[in-house]
């Protein structure tokens, strides 16, 4: 395989506690490539220390089914993305958020406080996920058309903060103590029930509301079929 062949070779070049190695897997869920993961650090630590899963996590690319909803977002990401980050060997091999971003593939991104509230959601979950090490915005600057300038904004961090969407600290003074701070103390209990499950990409998550003095409804939608686009 070539990650087995080109992994050792690239950490004597590049020593481990200096560099990571990130490894992108397209499986769904991770289950396989962390187990394989996990395997090559057991047997080899000296060459596989300092090597990361790289996982990216959109809310896209077929995991954005109409009718969309902004609570659609908040549920994937307060209770579904976790299962997608934490697979059985999830303790024992680290996580890199490669890419992942705010844009949902649907116009009002940027009303009613959706933009900040989803951000901090995403980085409330990369804190409070004890395997991910770092994550990465995608992309931190893209150039967007003078007579658009609206259009693919959503995928620019720098353009959010430009046109005054977010605030230049905001991902440095926002709390992520915990999971979905922003959401209520109740979030998970409002959660599906994904125990018995197996959580891929694209699993639909829907939040239930919470009934008074109870702790909500589990609902568990099927997963879509794969689109890619």
């Amino acid at each position: 395989e070539f990650y087995s062949e080109m992994v050792p070779l690239v950490r004597r070049a590049l020593p481990a506690e200096k560099y990571f190695v990130m490894l992108s897997f397209m499986d769904s869920p991770h289950t396989p490539s962390m187990d394989w993961l996990a395997e090559k650090i057991a047997a080899d630590p000296e060459s596989w220390s300092g090597v990361v899963h790289d996982s990216h996590l959109y809310h896209l690319f077929g995991d954005n089914q109409a009718p969309w909803t902004k609570e659609q977002d908040y549920c994937k990401t307060c209770c579904r993305d976790m299962h997608i980050l934490r697979p059985k060997k999830a303790a024992v091999v680290p996580t890199i958020v490669g890419e992942y971003s705010v844009a949902t593939g649907f116009t009002g991104w940027h009303e009613d406080g959706f933009l900040e509230k989803n951000l901090h959601n995403f980085l409330s979950l990369w804190s409070t996920t004890g395997s991910v090490v770092g994550s990465f915005f995608w992309n931190f600057r893209i150039l967007t058309d003078p007579s658009q300038p609206m259009k693919y904004l959503e995928w620019s961090l720098l353009g959010m903060i430009d046109h005054g969407y977010l605030a230049p600290d905001f991902a440095h003074v926002a709390d992520t103590s915990a999971i979905c701070p922003g959401m209520g103390a109740d979030v998970l209990e409002r959660c599906p029930d994904f125990s018995n499950s197996t959580v891929e990409w694209d699993t639909r998550c829907e939040l239930q509301a919470a009934a008074a003095g109870s702790a909500g409804v589990l609902r568990l939608l099927a997963p879509a079929a794969p689109i890619f686009v």
